[in-house]
């Protein structure tokens, strides 16, 4: 018998678009639009005629109607040949939470299936929660955030693929980043080791440099992907269109600028690290010891005194950055309380005019400005001048500036010049000046027994920084900065909110609080690539490379003082060769072009990566050797090589 009081369920229909809907899809529409967003002219030009902009170019539009009365409405507009786009879609504000929203989506749906399509997308804004979780328990992915192209108030685009099985979004669901079948994930990673090693084995068999091609350009400025294609096929990608084209300086024949090598166990490190992921901060674990240990052994290597300090961090950008925000905070009273005050004399740092660009970002950063930067001029050999340094600061002092550092450069970018660091030490405590030095590669020279005596005075310093992914030949990316006062290092960044402090006990009981030494609180596990690299070769090896890339460095000058056609442009104090190709008769700007297409010659043949300067005017061939895979024959190929393409284009 049925019951007296039951409600009888309302009568739904949905029925496709004819004339007389227009004035109940444009008003169900406006009310919707104009209670969220602004109505944009696309808008008035469906709304006003849609049988027009709409169903005549090949969509639909459906209206759902409740007892009679109009309820909900949605338009499907015609995308391309398999495409459609959902749109217009609005319920009334009385029948929300009736599920008709989700009955006209299905039914569009249908209309697109029937007709077969391929795809149907939507354009939608975030704030709209409702609708797009209905979108996505109906199968939608979404496939892009941020500005739209049609509307302004489009900030979200979803897609449904109706090539395949239908997806289900259950938001209450828990997911995860683990693989499904560890198996499969354990082969393609055995897969990734074998080609890696086969990769490093056979980079002599490959051109030095191969610049991308138009094809990977293209792939690799596709739009974001929200739906993933699986580890294997992102693999391939890798494969096809990044491990390629890289700079080369893996490659026996790359001295470009100053890059790195990178050694095999370095590699692995970086997988192990990347395994483990640690944030090596503030806490009791391993990673902190093994930084620690290697900042201790590359103190004592320096010759710095214990109670130093010293982090790892980026490169010698960051690196530079950190040592002067020791130097400025520790050499000028109040400064974090105050900041710079230029009122009571511009803050000055000196440093000779081939002191590396890093150190005037940091200049710059650190707020003091590019004329705080005293750039003094060098000697033949591109050394600073020290008379011209003196006089220098007597100047700036009195016109009331307050020199607060010195920049020592061991090993200049362009020359590989190392500035009298013992001499540079006596100004400095004669003139109550900080003492940095710059040795972002030629620091590491500490390492060579043949080398220690030129750099006599380092140990002097109140800071130094260094590149381990230079002249240690770490895979990118890992410097360190060293400070002779620990506690001053401290004290230039020490911030300990609550919610780091540190606890007698447990994880938060670390060894050292790195934040407090620098500005970064995130932190990678750099230190373990130095510290397996050091436990599997011994520092002797490192040593020998060093003295090896020296003694290739003096090679490749000596090959070229005795070539005629060949001409050394500067001093080789280190690791730096700068020469260039000459012909009799030639004027300096005819060698200059020369020289610029020999150089990018050698690059694009894939034969060698040298990189360029210019010296007194004159542009130069640079060779920096920090590469572990060279020899000394292919020195001679690129004298060789040199003198066959000048000779070629000198002739042309």
């Amino acid at each position: 018998m049925p019951n007296p009081n039951a409600l009888s369920q309302p009568a739904v229909v949905i029925e496709t678009y004819r004339d007389e809907h227009q004035p109940i899809f444009a008003a169900l529409n406006l009310a919707w639009i104009e209670k969220y967003f602004a109505v944009e002219p696309p808008d008035r030009q469906q709304l006003s005629d849609p049988r027009r902009h709409i169903v005549a170019p090949g969509g639909e539009i459906f209206t759902l109607f409740e007892d009679g009365t109009p309820k909900a409405t949605v338009a499907m507009l015609k995308d391309g040949a398999r495409s459609f786009e959902l749109a217009k879609m609005a319920v009334a504000p009385s029948a929300q939470g009736r599920g008709y929203g989700k009955r006209l989506v299905q039914r569009a749906i249908e209309f697109a299936r029937e007709r077969g399509a391929q795809r149907i997308l939507i354009r939608s804004n975030t704030t709209l929660r409702s609708a797009i979780a209905l979108y996505r328990k109906l199968g939608f992915a979404i496939t892009r955030l941020g500005t739209d192209d049609k509307f302004q108030r489009a900030d979200i685009q979803l897609e449904l693929d109706l090539r395949q099985p239908a997806r289900v979004v259950d938001a209450a669901a828990e997911t995860t980043l683990d693989p499904q079948d560890w198996g499969d994930f354990r082969a393609l990673a055995h897969r990734m080791v074998d080609d890696t090693v086969d990769y490093l084995a056979s980079v002599r068999q490959r051109p030095t440099w191969v610049a991308p091609t138009a094809e990977a350009r293209e792939h690799l400025q596709a739009p974001a992907p929200w739906q993933g294609q699986g580890a294997q096929q992102a693999y391939e990608e890798f494969l096809g269109f990044v491990r390629p084209y890289t700079t080369g300086n893996i490659s026996p024949r790359f001295w470009g600028w100053v890059q790195g090598s990178g050694a095999p166990v370095g590699v692995l490190a970086d997988f192990l690290a990347a395994a483990m992921n640690p944030n090596a901060a503030d806490f009791d674990h391993a990673p902190a010891l093994v930084e620690l240990q290697v900042v201790d052994w590359f103190r004592e290597i320096m010759g710095f005194p214990h109670g130093s300090s010293g982090l790892l961090v980026s490169g010698g950008s960051a690196a530079n950055l950190t040592a002067l925000t020791v130097a400025r905070n520790t050499q000028i009273e109040g400064m974090r309380e105050r900041g710079v005050d230029n009122e009571r004399g511009r803050l000055t740092v000196y440093a000779s005019q081939e002191v590396h660009s890093s150190l005037r970002k940091a200049v710059e950063v650190l707020g003091l400005g590019e004329a705080s930067l005293r750039l003094i001029r060098t000697t033949d050999d591109y050394t600073i001048d020290l008379e011209a340094l003196r006089r220098t600061l007597a100047h700036d002092r009195a016109h009331g500036m307050r020199p607060f550092c010195i920049v020592a450069t061991a090993g200049t970018v362009n020359t590989g010049a190392i500035d009298p660091l013992a001499a540079l030490a006596d100004v400095c405590e004669r003139e109550r000046l900080w003492l940095h030095v710059d040795g972002a590669f030629g620091a590491l020279g500490m390492l060579a027994p043949s080398l220690r005596p030129e750099l006599r005075g380092l140990e002097r310093a109140h800071s130094v920084i260094f590149d381990f992914h230079k002249w240690l030949y770490a895979p990118y990316e890992a410097a360190c900065v060293l400070v002779r006062s620990g506690e001053a290092h401290r004290n230039a960044f020490s911030v300990t909110p609550a919610y780091l402090q540190q606890l007698a006990a447990g994880v938060a009981n670390a060894p050292l609080r790195f934040s407090e030494y620098g500005v970064q609180l995130s932190r990678g596990f750099r230190a373990l690539k130095i510290w397996m690299a050091l436990k599997a070769d011994g520092l002797e090896k490192y040593a020998q490379l060093i003295e090896q890339n020296v003694a290739q460095a003096r090679h490749l000058a000596a090959r070229v003082e005795r070539t005629a056609q060949l001409e050394l442009l500067a001093p080789v104090p280190l690791n730096v060769v700068n020469f260039r190709y000459r012909r009799e008769g030639a004027s300096d700007a005819q060698l200059d072009e020369i020289n610029r297409r020999i150089l990018v010659q050698l690059q694009e043949s894939g034969f060698a990566v040298p990189s360029s300067t210019v010296l007194k005017g004159r542009f130069s061939i640079r060779c920096a050797i920090v590469n572990h895979r060279s020899t000394r024959a292919d020195f001679d190929a690129l004298a060789d090589e040199v003198v066959r393409l000048g000779e070629r284009l000198a002739a042309a």
